[in-house]
């Protein structure tokens, strides 16, 4: 008779609990998963610079955007010139962008809503605007199926901007900060200096170390940016490659870096080592205008397995937050920039490393509320597959943190199952005894 009462509450007791630990750990686990994936929905946003180079050099930012094969992909161009143009869109569409409207204290921003399309083919596409090839970007597909992307050499020419004092307090930036390519390419690189003083190009892995010509500063004051060319190399091996400058100038010389990324062809086994990987973003107030705010660069890359630590160099007045879906990073305070007798001293504050753990990408966004173009403030962080090979972990502090915590969540899981299933079946087993 007792046995008869036991079995269906243990019974019920063990399926209960086991349906609760796996809901609540289903819940808890998918927190990693990438913000997006194939077949959702990427919103995208760029802003046209006027005069962005120097000597009416305009320019897009951010130059990189990454979606995934199957993606519907919205794009959104602001414009914050006076002059409105065509944009071609590599693969994909070409479109009017309407131009500024003209106010009492400058341009009005307007902003031109690319039609909604598909990611549907892999690779590297580049948007320009017509008759201003200079004016140009890369809309970077990554595959849906590694094993299938085996695409033809191109050459590829790019033009960095050395922008003197762009992050506040002399720090100095190449932008673009990100450049995209495919094992085999031919790359051609040229730096445009808009700094009366001379920086440097550097690129270990490629064996790459010029010196960049300065600006030339003229009697009226303007100042006329130099061009100093890179030799051509064959982007031969497949990775994540950092460049920088290599000619001490100011205090923020080592913050002077950008990457280039060398996506693999199929069948090579892509398998890098894990590396510690270190991300300097600037928070620039009213880059897009009218109060919208933005993230520089717009997009990170990271290898699956490495240990990322980022920084923000927040130049801006007001705090920011910071939250980067899938890895923890939520809601944290970017510290503002404080105000000296008219001059802005920029705040910089350092995030917890984490691990790349799961390729996909993420996105990263502002989660204070700063102004109108708040929910523009967003970037991404993009993380690239192994694509053979076991994943060699680094070794950090926050490795042993990231374990307490698993300890700590499975631990509670385990008490919530045992009350929810003893609580329940208790309720079966008085209900059995009475109809007895």
């Amino acid at each position: 008779m007792c046995k008869s009462i036991l079995r269906p509450r243990l019974l019920s007791f063990a399926v209960l609990s086991l349906v609760v630990l796996a809901t609540i750990g289903f819940a808890f686990g998918s927190q990693n998963n990438p913000s997006t994936g194939a077949g959702n929905t990427r919103d995208e946003y760029v802003v046209v610079k006027p005069d962005f180079g120097g000597e009416g050099y305009d320019q897009f930012y951010p130059q990189t955007l990454v979606v995934e094969q199957g993606d519907q992909v919205n794009i959104v161009i602001r414009n914050t010139d006076s002059k409105g143009f065509s944009l071609i869109i590599e693969n994909v569409t070409t479109i009017t962008i309407q131009p500024g409207l003209a106010a009492v204290n400058g341009t009005e921003p307007v902003d031109t809503r690319v039609p909604i399309f598909t990611a549907s083919a892999a690779g590297i596409f580049r948007f320009y605007a017509v008759g201003h090839t200079e004016m140009n970007g890369q809309l970077v597909i990554l595959p849906s199926d590694w094993s299938d992307y085996i695409p033809a050499p191109t050459d590829r020419r790019f033009v960095l901007l050395s922008i003197a004092d762009f992050a506040g307090d002399g720090y100095d930036k190449f932008l673009p900060e990100t450049l995209v390519v495919n094992q085999g390419d031919n790359v051609s690189l040229a730096v445009r200096n808009l700094d009366t003083a001379p920086h440097g190009f550097a690129m270990a892995a490629y064996g790459i170390d010029v010196a960049v010509n300065p600006a030339q500063e003229l009697p009226n004051g303007t100042v006329t940016p130099s061009m100093t060319e890179v030799p051509t190399f064959t982007a031969s091996s497949p990775g994540i490659f950092q460049f920088l400058c290599s000619v001490p100038c100011g205090p923020g010389h080592e913050e002077m870096v950008g990457i280039m990324v060398v996506l693999p062809k199929a069948g090579i086994g892509y398998t890098p080592d894990a590396i510690t990987s270190y991300n300097y973003l600037v928070v620039k107030p009213d880059f897009a205008g009218e109060g919208y705010d933005n993230f520089l660069p717009g997009t990170i890359f990271a290898n699956q397995g490495d240990l990322v630590y980022i920084s923000v160099r927040n130049t801006d007045s007001i705090p920011h937050g910071l939250t980067l879906v899938g890895f923890n990073v939520n809601n944290e305070t970017i510290a503002p920039a404080t105000e000296n007798d008219d001059e802005t001293i920029p705040a910089n504050t350092y995030f917890s490393p984490f691990f790349a753990n799961r390729p996909g990408i993420y996105e990263f966004l502002c989660t204070i509320p700063c102004g109108p173009g708040h929910g523009w403030m967003i970037g991404y962080l993009v993380v690239l597959p192994r694509l053979s090979g076991e994943l060699t972990p680094v070794t950090a502090v926050s490795e042993k943190v990231s374990f307490d915590r698993t300890l700590l969540v499975s631990f509670s899981l385990l008490i919530v199952g045992f009350v929810a299933g003893l609580v329940v079946t208790t309720q079966f087993g008085i209900k059995e005894k009475w109809e007895r």
